[in-house]
Order: C-alpha cells, then structure tokens, then sequence
C-alpha cells in the first residue's frame, strides 16, 4: 500500500473529527475525500504563512 499524502491524512482525520467512517462510500468514493478540498484551502494557507511552495492541483 502507498503512503498517504498529507492531504489524505488530513482529510481522514477531518473524517474522525467528525465521527465519521473514513472508508464509506459518498457519491461513488471514500468519505474522505469529500474533505479534500477543505484540507487543500488549509493546508495552502498555513504553507503561505511559513513561505513553502503551495500546491493547488
């Protein structure tokens, strides 16, 4: 298995913040990525503030 991204560790751990089951389906995928585009406005903020290069993809 792959190692998870920092993205994907933040999304699960939004999932379990929220009590949430980090593996079930929504809308076809995992739950946890619905919680991507969250984590990646977050992340790009706090690596903004700390001057390391941000990706948007």
């Amino acid at each position: 298995m792959a190692e998870m991204t920092r993205i994907e560790r933040a999304a699960r751990a939004m999932c379990r913040f929220h009590n949430l089951p980090e593996n079930t389906k929504f809308e076809g995928r995992p739950m946890w990525e619905s919680y991507v585009p969250e984590v990646k406005a977050i992340l790009a903020a706090i690596d903004e503030t700390e001057g390391t290069p941000v990706d948007r993809s």
